[in-house]
């Protein structure tokens, strides 16, 4: 019986140390940075991803409180994240940057971070699992469009011509300042208001209109489509319109 004992306790410990081995595996494997800390914030362990990352090896970061080594613009006030979980026991996704405490010339990081409690069976808070995604390539194809948006504004607000967008069914989304030195309206007044057909000469509207919905319909790039349309006054306006169609991942 007391053989039988030892054996079990002996198994359990073989399992219980293999599942410990594959979850460091996990961690190290992990491309982004988990750091697990205990309820006083100490750090516990950091995978090699997060090590790298804040250039520390990970027996040097362990014991060491948190914001030791890195930091939100929140930590050391009420307002820290890693307190809410601490008093609310909930998982959390904050936005954000941080700062390597060790190596300040390497400035701050974007990182779209989760951090998640592991609780007691008392409901007490035993871990909190910090989940870093490095938000970097993110942030930087946002800023670069927002600088293309910027550019493009700048060009079609300058242009001669009127520049526009319609949606699939017609309906104006954008407009250019253009349009007012061409016909009359404000943008505000078109976008959102009116469709392409609209702006028409009664005289031709039906038959623009089955052009430029052919064309639609084909996805095709159409150049120099000359119509009539009509002046906030009432007068005609000849144009020339040229479009091309924006397609969605679905076609």
């Amino acid at each position: 019986m007391l053989k039988s004992t030892i054996l079990e306790e002996h198994t359990y410990q073989k399992k219980e140390d293999i599942a410990y081995k594959g979850l460091n595996q996990l961690l190290d494997a992990t491309v982004d940075g988990i750091c697990i800390l205990d309820n006083e914030y100490r750090i516990v362990r950091i995978n090699k991803s997060l090590s790298k990352l804040l250039k520390i090896d990970e027996i040097e970061a362990i014991g060491k409180k948190c914001y030791e080594l890195f930091s939100t613009p929140l930590c050391h006030t009420n307002s820290c994240p890693l307190y809410k979980i601490i008093q609310g026991k909930k998982c959390i996704e904050i936005d954000g940057e941080i700062e390597k405490k060790q190596r300040k010339n390497d400035g701050k990081i974007p990182f779209i971070i989760t951090a998640t409690p592991l609780k007691k069976h008392n409901d007490h808070i035993r871990h909190i699992i910090i989940y870093f995604k490095n938000n970097s390539v993110r942030k930087k194809i946002a800023e670069n469009l927002k600088m293309s948006q910027e550019r493009f504004q700048q060009v079609a607000e300058n242009a001669l011509e009127w520049i526009w967008e319609t949606d699939a069914d017609g309906l104006y989304i954008y407009s250019s300042p253009g349009v007012e030195k061409i016909l009359g309206y404000k943008p505000r007044e078109i976008v959102n208001q009116k469709y392409f057909f609209d702006l028409l000469h009664p005289d031709v509207r039906d038959e623009v209109k089955k052009i430029a919905f052919d064309v639609f319909s084909k996805k095709e790039v159409f150049r120099e489509l000359i119509n009539v349309n009509v002046h906030k006054n009432g007068q005609n306006v000849w144009l020339s319109t040229s479009g091309v169609p924006l397609l969605n991942k679905d076609g």
